[in-house]
């Protein structure tokens, strides 16, 4: 019985919701090309995935590397003063297991282990030890930025990505965590993060701990994704909740109490499901965020800013309905309301995690406070819905310390009559 104490000490304490501040790295960024103009909201790192940087790309034959993307990166992130978090992923197709088979749309054989590596975890594993040998002496000599965190492996739990053993991928995580600790002694080495959504997330990573995997890693990442690839069924934010319960339970189940991160956050792919409603997108990325900094979610980073299909928070045209002009481009509605949430909770502690209403169980609110005596909190309700730019809101009375509410384009409303119109996009009150 005693042993079983830290893990239900860990669960309680996740379950209560105890009061965390906002720090702006919890803001975070994928860009899908490194020529796009800089993205003009708020983050504090980028995730080197989906830019041609993988393991593959990179170490082009034994021995043989092409550091030009990598070294853009580094540079572009030096000028801009954020983090690095790199990706290992796809093996090179000389060095698989599998040369000649195929991974959907990634190159033959990168989604199955290298070749010198065995199913248990054993054997020499030299393809893998020079490669992560060689990254991370080259990021800690660079001239520029260096990568900070390094993410073991790219979605473990999709057959695209990964058709080896769960043991081959803890191997991988001990190595790597040897060589990358005595060349940089400051980095963090990050958990593979698996997806699959509600389910997918806690269920490979029950499988990784259990073989040992905690072990190796300093922060648990995962992919907090919660759309469904049919036509018509949209994302809903709230589901995070339990995605992100899950995850936590299991890893107080394994006594486990390292951070955890969603390392590629956003509504998913539309080119299926159809989620293509601007004003909607909007209010799922705010209520997507604010609902993670209410689970203790460390840091997200959102997929993509600039990817028509995945995330898109900005675009170089208006084709896509982003008409907000900015940085040589437009910013999407869900790219404003980024900013805003930035904008609303940053430095900001959360008094009360996000929750349904008892007796309206659509209503959801969030409260903040922060220094000066402010107060603040979200609050949206989610039968409401937009259509076609009208949205649907409902007259509610709110508490009367509340003077002004900020919606999700930033406009600002002095409160009448304690009474705000809620909808499906959250509003910011707040008594200052």
């Amino acid at each position: 019985m005693p042993r079983l104490l830290p893990a239900l000490l860990l669960l309680l304490l996740i379950n209560t919701g105890l009061s965390q501040t906002t720090p702006a790295t919890f803001f975070d960024m994928h860009i899908n090309k490194v020529k796009t103009p800089w993205p003009s909201d708020s983050f504090s790192a980028v995730r080197l995935w989906g830019t041609n940087t993988t393991w593959g790309d990179v170490n082009t034959s034994n021995g043989v590397y092409d550091w030009t993307l990598i070294d853009s990166w580094l540079a572009t992130a030096k000028t801009h003063n954020v983090g690095v978090l790199y990706t290992f992923g796809l093996t090179p197709t000389w060095a698989s297991s599998n040369k000649g088979a195929s991974c959907g749309p990634n190159p033959l054989g990168s989604c199955y282990p290298p070749e010198d590596l065995n199913s248990d975890g054993t054997g020499t594993n030299k393809h893998w030890k020079d490669f992560v040998t060689a990254i991370v002496t080259h990021s800690k000599n660079s001239s520029t930025a260096h990568i900070t965190d390094w993410e073991i492996w790219n979605e473990p739990n999709v057959t695209s990505q990964w058709l080896g053993t769960t043991a081959q991928l803890v191997q991988m995580a001990k190595d790597a965590r040897s060589i990358i600790l005595n060349i940089d002694p400051t980095a963090k080495v990050h958990s593979p993060a698996p997806t699959s959504g509600i389910n997918g997330v806690y269920r490979w990573m029950e499988s990784f701990l259990t073989a040992g995997g905690g072990s190796y890693v300093d922060v648990i990442d995962f992919h907090g994704y919660v759309h469904k690839n049919q036509a018509g069924v949209w994302p809903i934010a709230e589901d995070m909740n339990l995605l992100v319960s899950n995850l936590q339970n299991t890893l107080a189940a394994h006594g486990v109490t390292k951070p955890i991160w969603n390392t590629e956050a956003s509504w998913g792919r539309t080119d299926v499901n159809g989620f293509n409603d601007q004003d909607l997108r909007a209010a799922f990325a705010a209520r997507y965020l604010l609902l993670q900094q209410s689970k203790s979610v460390a840091r997200v980073f959102w997929y993509q800013w600039d990817n028509s299909t995945h995330g898109m928070l900005w675009d170089n045209d208006q084709n896509m309905g982003c008409t907000t002009a900015d940085n040589t481009g437009f910013l999407c509605k869900a790219g404003v309301a980024f900013q805003q949430v930035f904008n609303w909770t940053v430095n900001r502690t959360i008094s009360q995690p996000c929750a349904s209403d008892p007796t309206v169980t659509t209503r959801w609110t969030c409260n903040y406070t922060g220094t000066g005596g402010f107060l603040g909190q979200a609050i949206w309700d989610t039968s409401k819905s937009c259509s076609n730019g009208v949205c649907t809101t409902v007259n509610v009375k709110v508490p009367t310390q509340y003077t002004k509410y900020t919606d999700i384009t930033g406009k600002v409303t002095t409160i009448a009559n304690n009474t705000v119109p809620v909808g499906l996009k959250p509003l910011w009150l707040s008594n200052q």
